[in-house]
């Protein structure tokens, strides 16, 4: 656990990042598009004086809602590992939760989760979560670009717009209200990043730093880039 934060499929709150010996423990709790925001919040941790421990599972959303893996079968295990983050979660009384999550999921064969469900979803775990006693943020997702960004940098370099996707467009199935919803009705704080990516449009580049790793993960460099925006988005503890 030393060095940069793993690149792995999970990650059991085994690791502290930050400050180890911070006097504010954080959790940040989610699958892979909570994974990547890690760096952000290790940065800003070791600002702050915070400690951070990560729980992650690719592939597997905060919300409780039982999703399909590829080959159309429930997952399951996803399922088990949600329970037992929330458990070690709530033992742990952390002084922050942030949980943050993909707004899109496989529910059955070619069927996405609704938007009910992602609001109904969200809101039984940060209930759950409120047994901890800490401060929950909701980080929503990232907006979502119609193109991986670098492949399609790489085939347009001199032509950066061609990159870049409508806010209009990368919002589309990104559940933002449903998740607010979720938030306000668990005390939680709900914490838009859209204006961290978008205008009126979404580009892959921003400030001379590659935003977007595919179309639907940013970098650890940009990551880094919004590590104070973060930090002062989850407000004073």
């Amino acid at each position: 656990c030393t060095g940069p934060l793993k690149s792995q499929d999970s990650w059991s709150g085994e690791c502290t990042y930050g400050q180890s010996s911070g006097a504010k423990t954080f959790v940040l709790f989610g699958d892979s598009h909570g994974g990547m925001w890690s760096t952000s919040i290790d940065l800003a941790g070791r600002r702050g004086g915070w400690r951070l421990r990560v729980f992650m599972q690719t592939a597997c959303p905060a919300p409780r809602i039982t999703f399909f893996m590829n080959d159309g079968v429930p997952d399951t295990g996803c399922n088990d590992f949600r329970e037992a983050a929330i458990a070690a979660i709530v033992a742990s009384t952390p002084d922050v939760v942030v949980v943050t999550s993909r707004t899109f999921g496989s529910v059955g064969k070619n069927a996405f989760a609704s938007a009910e469900e992602w609001q109904a979803g969200p809101s039984a775990v940060l209930g759950d979560l409120k047994a901890s006693g800490a401060k929950l943020i909701v980080l929503g997702d990232v907006p979502v670009l119609a193109q991986s960004a670098p492949e399609c940098l790489a085939a347009h370099q001199q032509d950066v717009a061609r990159c870049a996707t409508p806010r209009a467009t990368a919002l589309q199935g990104v559940y933002q209200e449903a998740e607010q919803a979720a938030a306000a009705a668990n005390g939680a704080t709900y914490v838009d990043p859209t204006s961290w990516f978008c205008t009126k449009i979404c580009s892959p580049i921003i400030g001379g730093i590659l935003v977007y790793r595919n179309r639907f993960h940013i970098t650890a460099t940009y990551a880094a880039f919004l590590s104070g925006a973060v930090r002062a988005a989850i407000g004073p503890l």
